[in-house]
């Protein structure tokens, strides 16, 4: 755990974006040029039988360590297109507008049924079809639910070359409650990347529950960990800087095929990470 702050109990606001003035105390000639610019993270998990240790954190350049997310500055604000608008695409639309980043929204029945929502979001929020919204963003984030994952794939003609985010867990609600689907001798990470062929994918903001998701990142004196993987590290910077911006502090766990299955739901990681916090 990387700590550079005295930690304070006292809740701080989520981050919003910035503008002029605002922006000059995140510039690299304020800094204390003493601070180290990445943290670095060192856990060692078990997992099927071998010691495993976690790589770095992923933390932005100029981003000063122990700061509660930053919003973005004029002229930083990423395009982010939002497949799904369930729990999770809704938490991730309003994280990432109130940073400042904009954000096209898309679902299955049509951008008309997301007008509310996009009223509520502001002007950096709009909605389209689902390739509409791939074309559009920086990042493309396929926040469906596991049994919508094929046909959400497929709406988009071409996943080659895009910056992929896939918060998709192995979960599906029954009458019953919430059910882990046996994806047999393949880990769901495997999966939902064979499904967006040629993109540079990334996993991450699985671990937490909608509900905590949608909260304010900032707890106790620090702010919520993202873990991520993927196998291209622009693609990773790209969606750290999303996750820094809008108040949470992401974790580099290595490759999709490493990195993934320790917090794939069931992994060592799954129900540990929606409990970290850095300081």
């Amino acid at each position: 755990m990387a700590t550079t702050s005295t930690p304070t109990a006292e809740a701080q606001p989520p981050p919003t974006a910035r503008h002029g003035s605002d922006c000059e105390e995140w510039g690299p000639e304020s800094q204390d040029a003493t601070v180290p610019k990445t943290g670095i993270f060192v856990t060692q998990v078990e997992y099927y039988g071998q010691r495993r240790v976690l790589p770095h954190a992923v933390r932005p350049a100029g981003v000063v360590p122990g700061a509660v997310g930053r919003g973005v500055c004029d002229g930083e604000a990423m395009k982010v297109g939002i497949i799904g608008a369930g729990r999770i695409g809704t938490a991730l639309a309003r994280h990432f507008t109130r940073a400042g980043h904009e954000v096209k929204l898309a679902n299955s029945r049509g951008p008309e049924t997301l007008a509310p929502l996009v009223s509520e979001l502001g002007a950096t929020a709009s909605a389209g079809t689902p390739q509409e919204a791939a074309d559009f963003g920086d990042v493309v984030v396929l926040a469906v639910t596991w049994d919508q994952k094929e046909n959400a794939a497929s709406a988009v003609s071409s996943w080659k070359g895009r910056t992929v985010l896939a918060p998709i867990n192995p979960l599906r609600e029954t009458p019953d409650g919430i059910q882990v689907v046996d994806t047999g001798d393949r880990h769901p990470t495997e999966i939902v990347a064979s499904l967006v062929p040629g993109s540079r994918m990334v996993k991450g903001f699985n671990t937490y529950l909608s509900t905590v998701l949608a909260e304010n990142p900032a707890v106790d004196g620090g702010r919520r960990i993202v873990l991520l993987a993927g196998d291209d590290a622009g693609a990773k910077r790209k969606v750290a800087e999303l996750a820094d911006s809008s108040g949470f502090q992401a974790i580099d766990t290595g490759s999709l095929a490493e990195g993934g299955p320790l917090f794939d739901t069931g992994g060592p990681l799954s129900m540990l990470a929606g409990k970290l916090i850095a300081l």
